[in-house]
């Protein structure tokens, strides 16, 4: 009714407010590689690419991960807007068609010749986390919270940007779209637990 509609608008928009607050430049410490990706126009989407680095980082220590058909769905349907983690998406998914691809260092020199402008051995490193030290199941959780951080980032993103579209009133459609982010992001934030690799390998 119109006293709960009245209710979420307001909701929403003091939402919206502190997202901006929170928001604003040297709010927070960040590390050189979100550095540069938070000078792109578009900071919201900066941050999902640098998880989306860590993400590829990931896979570039431990190139089994790639086999396995839940990973490379992900990968494949991640949205990202820096050129150059595209570049080592679409190279990732390329390898897999190549055949003897069974480490770090010969994924790595495949992905050399695709990317040769550019230094593959330090992408995504930021000086705090040495993916290269976990054993595949600690990697596989590493993956599998990055993934899930993501969607958050993600499903908060698209939060935001339909509150700033707010005008005096909200639609039915928009009320319905923010009920179910808000679903969305609870259920998300909610479901912490993952489970240990499973066998699957395409």
């Amino acid at each position: 009714d119109a006293v709960v509609r009245k209710h979420y608008e307001d909701f929403f928009k003091a939402q919206m407010w502190e997202k901006v607050r929170k928001g604003q430049p040297g709010a927070v410490q960040r590390s050189t590689p979100v550095e540069r990706l938070a000078s792109l126009e578009d900071p919201q989407g900066a941050k999902l690419d640098a998880l989306v680095a860590r993400m590829l980082r990931i896979l570039i220590d431990f190139p089994p991960l790639l086999h396995k058909s839940a990973v490379e769905e992900a990968l494949s349907h991640l949205p990202i807007k820096d050129p150059l983690l595209k570049e080592v998406r679409d190279a990732l998914l390329n390898s897999l068609g190549q055949i003897g691809i069974e480490d770090s260092d010969s994924l790595i020199a495949y992905l050399e010749t695709q990317l040769p402008e550019h230094n593959l051995r330090l992408f995504g490193q930021n000086g705090t986390v040495k993916y290269s030290v976990l054993t595949m199941d600690g990697a596989w959780q590493m993956w599998s919270e990055a993934v899930h951080t993501h969607e958050i980032v993600r499903l908060q993103n698209e939060l935001v940007e339909l509150q700033q579209s707010l005008g005096q009133t909200v639609d039915d459609a928009m009320h319905q779209r923010m009920m179910e982010l808000q679903d969305a992001l609870k259920k998300a934030q909610s479901a912490r637990n993952f489970a240990p690799m499973s066998s699957d390998a395409a």
